[in-house]
């Protein structure tokens, strides 16, 4: 049985309603912006510290440190963390709190390395053509083209460094995910229904 559903994504794949849409059908919390809080208040960090702080890789390679090498805040490590380090792991024990108490689907975050070796977890890959993504950013926005395609370029860098720096896998990779769905060829109600019902042959 599938308890935990981590759901990594392109920007503009539409992630977030796809989390919010699968966690209303199987009726349990999504976690996404809400850790920015949370992960704030128990580890005496300022939400907009986090906020300004998260999903970004650490700019100090010698200062990060990988789920493989530690797998709980290293609040008793000697040498200095990067802001983002300490972001990374603030979310990621909140990450861990949270699936304690029961089923929940989670939003990037490396979630789904983060809960690595837990049964009952399953990782899905959002990912969509760049053109298709880029209208998608325009039409919520109202922007140009032009930056449009400067923001996916972006965001999908940042993701990327984000998800290889922490993760034990890499970003996109097929064998990453257990589950891989292309937006350009399903609607938002398509994805969610795929999702179902790939959770519904694990039952």
């Amino acid at each position: 049985m599938v308890h935990w559903i981590c759901i990594s994504r392109q920007f503009a794949s539409g992630g977030r309603e796809i989390g919010q849409k699968v966690a209303q059908a199987l009726g349990i919390p999504c976690y996404d912006r809400e850790l920015i809080t949370q992960s704030a208040e128990e580890h005496q960090l300022s939400a907009d510290v986090v906020r300004d702080n998260e999903e970004f890789a650490s700019r100090h390679l010698m200062f990060s440190y990988p789920l493989g090498s530690m797998k709980a805040f290293p609040s008793s490590y000697k040498e200095p963390m990067s802001l983002p380090d300490q972001v990374f792991y603030a979310q990621a024990d909140t990450i861990r709190r949270l699936a304690d108490k029961g089923p929940c689907i989670f939003l990037g975050r490396c979630a789904g390395d983060v809960l690595e070796g837990r049964h009952g977890m399953r990782r899905i890959f959002l990912y969509a053509d760049f053109e298709d993504r880029c209208t998608r950013v325009m039409e919520q926005t109202g922007c140009t083209l032009q930056e449009a395609q400067a923001l996916v370029k972006r965001m999908d860098k940042r993701r990327a460094a984000y998800y290889n720096c922490y993760a034990n896998h890499k970003w996109g990779e097929a064998d990453s995910f257990d589950l891989a769905i292309n937006r350009s060829t399903c609607s938002i109600e398509g994805a969610v229904q795929t999702i179902l019902a790939y959770r519904n042959t694990l039952d």
